[in-house]
């Protein structure tokens, strides 16, 4: 990167070269909304809204239009923890128990979980909950103990400490330690100490906080549709994944965790704070970004620069934070479509502040076929999708993940009736694909029709009997 370069320069980069790119990616995806933001030098030199918040309203997407980041919560649960750290009211190294004594697993190592164990996702905690019961949410202030308490029979994956395994799980026990600590809930401390001193006042972890006048809506399927009242907040799940914010907002949350804690003369952390949060305590199995990771950040290379970095996923909702301090640069690009290529759309931007050309992406199968699917019917978007496998096998990526990523969120909110055509076209399509027959299963158990879903699931496990998903679910429906 030149150093020379002036922010007013770089804007005027961005707009030439990035925007076109997103828009056109946008617009080949399919997608509803697009919001991001990039800083340099302590500055947010660009922002900007692509898209629409909802596809039934068309109001567009501005940079102070307010999204679900899912996980890019994590680390705000991180700072906010080492803030309580630093104030001497908590331990990284102490056991989970010390300040949650109702915590307890099935798992009598469950007394070993330490603190950092949970920050760094080495604790052993399950993964995930089957179900996150989205299309049943809770907005009361015990959600959060309650969910802690109702991990009682859950057993470990792991003994604590002996190996990384991403939990979401552990994050709401860390939000229910920063409650019992601090005296206040998870969502009124972080609001206190994180969003208010770095001037994120549109920004929140509760739901009913969010503006109408700023909201997004989430968007489900191929082509991406409304479904009215199907949206992915539960207020025990807190910590691990609702906050809502905006790219002008993040773009503060950048610059403060950049410049170590400082923005505009209020400190959020101490500067050596920074050496805990982003010290890599363990190496993980995954690859680009996710190589390793700290206190509720992850590390990796791009380019030969070190990147710190957070990703969100839930149904409707895509998000990335990316820092690159070695250029005093951050990234935050958000959505209201899954699928989306946003990691794709990450790296471009990364791409230009480098002075690299960026690479397009190919638009999903789905988009064509979907679109094919609902206007005309399932024989003709099989006639689409073969004519295009044949004609233009190298215009489209036909992986069976987007078809994945098209049909889960509906089934993850309960609205499965949405998305059983394409998933009956997938099955059809793609017919030795495990997570086809998954999906398909899974929308059954919504239906309510067990055996059906359970033939389906028995499938799936048999194309690949790794697929983990299709077990639980199936073990689910032998209970």
């Amino acid at each position: 990167m030149d150093t020379g370069q002036s922010n007013q320069d770089l804007k005027a980069i961005l707009e030439a070269k990035l925007q076109p790119f997103v828009q056109h990616v946008v617009a080949s995806f399919g997608l509803a909304g697009l919001a991001i933001g990039i800083v340099k030098s302590g500055e947010l030199v660009y922002t900007q809204g692509f898209g629409v918040r909802n596809l039934d309203t068309q109001e567009p997407v501005t940079p102070r239009s307010l999204f679900l980041l899912s996980s890019v919560s994590k680390p705000f649960v991180a700072t906010a923890i080492v803030q309580l750290v630093e104030q001497g009211k908590m331990a990284l190294d102490a056991p989970i128990v010390t300040y949650l004594p109702y915590f307890r697993l099935k798992d009598p190592r469950y007394k070993d979980i330490t603190v950092q164990q949970m920050l760094s996702h080495v604790s052993g905690m399950p993964a995930d909950p089957v179900d996150y019961h989205w299309y049943a949410p809770e907005d009361d202030e015990e959600a959060l103990e309650r969910y802690v308490r109702s991990l009682a029979n859950e057993e470990l994956l792991a003994a604590p400490g002996e190996r990384y395994a991403y939990s979401s799980v552990a994050f709401e026990v860390l939000g229910d330690v920063i409650a019992k600590v601090s005296g206040q809930t998870f969502e009124a401390y972080v609001k206190a100490h994180l969003l208010d001193p770095l001037e994120m006042h549109d920004s929140t972890f509760l739901r009913r906080e969010v503006s109408p006048d700023l909201a997004v809506t989430p968007h489900f399927g191929a082509p991406l549709m409304v479904l009215a009242g199907a949206y992915p907040y539960h207020r025990a799940h807190a910590a691990s994944g609702t906050l809502h914010s905006s790219v002008q907002e993040m773009g503060q949350w950048a610059i403060a965790n950049l410049n170590r804690g400082r923005f505009k003369g209020k400190q959020i952390l101490q500067p050596e704070s920074y050496n805990l949060l982003w010290q890599p305590y363990v190496r993980t199995d995954e690859e680009d970004w996710e190589e390793a990771v700290g206190l509720g950040w992850f590390f990796g290379p791009y380019r030969g620069r070190r990147v710190i970095y957070h990703d969100g996923d839930d149904p409707g909702f895509v998000s990335n934070v990316v820092l690159v301090p070695e250029e005093d640069a951050a990234v935050v690009v958000l959505t209201n479509s899954r699928p989306a290529p946003i990691g794709s759309i990450t790296y471009a931007a990364l791409d230009v502040l480098l002075g690299v050309e960026p690479q397009v992406p190919k638009p999903p199968i789905t988009v064509p076929v979907g679109a094919t699917l609902a206007a005309v019917g399932p024989e003709a978007a099989i006639e689409e999708y073969q004519r295009l496998q044949m004609t233009q096998p190298d215009r489209y990526d036909a992986h069976p993940f987007h078809f994945l990523e098209a049909t889960s969120g509906a089934i993850e909110v309960h609205r499965a009736d949405a998305v059983m055509p394409l998933l009956k076209l997938w099955v059809t399509l793609q017919p030795d694909a495990s997570q086809a027959y998954e999906m398909l299963g899974w929308a059954y158990i919504v239906h309510g029709e067990e055996e059906v879903a359970a033939d389906n699931l028995r499938r799936a496990l048999a194309l690949d009997p790794e697929n983990e998903h299709a077990g639980k679910l199936l073990q689910q429906l032998s209970r």
